[in-house]
């Protein structure tokens, strides 16, 4: 008898399994979003007011690495719980941060674009990826 409540005893300290994985969200490739900076610029100053920084830079800069599917729609917003998926500013290297010094925005495209990806890429293969395209 003391076995049997020992066994019991120890089969109610044991945790729930965790919950399964969200599902992978589904997409049919990466869409390498360029943009020119004296466009990019208006459309901000435009949308928001803020100035842009100077000098401009004079070629096309990396915007995005997003994850799309045919028919141009794009997964967005997959998991914005930044607890799992921090922003690392670690992953994000110095080539990236030369050509847009806003490592806020590249949190951004993290939380936006990035989470949808975890099931192929990390957060660092994620952007080594995109900049290795881009260059």
């Amino acid at each position: 008898m003391l076995l049997g409540l020992h066994a019991q005893g120890r089969s109610r300290l044991r945790s729930p399994p965790p919950p399964p994985p969200p599902p992978a969200v589904q997409f049919d490739h990466f869409l390498l979003v360029l943009s020119w900076p004296p466009a990019f610029c208006k459309e901000l100053y435009i949308s928001s007011n803020r100035p842009c920084i100077t000098p401009l830079p004079i070629n096309f800069t990396l915007h995005g690495f997003w994850p799309s599917n045919n028919g141009n729609s794009q997964p967005r917003d997959c998991d914005k719980d930044e607890k799992k998926y921090p922003f690392d500013f670690n992953t994000v290297t110095k080539d990236v941060i030369s050509r847009i010094d806003n490592l806020g925005f590249w949190g951004e495209q993290w939380i936006l674009h990035g989470t949808c990806s975890v099931s192929m890429l990390d957060q660092f293969q994620y952007f080594s990826k995109a900049l290795q395209i881009y260059i």
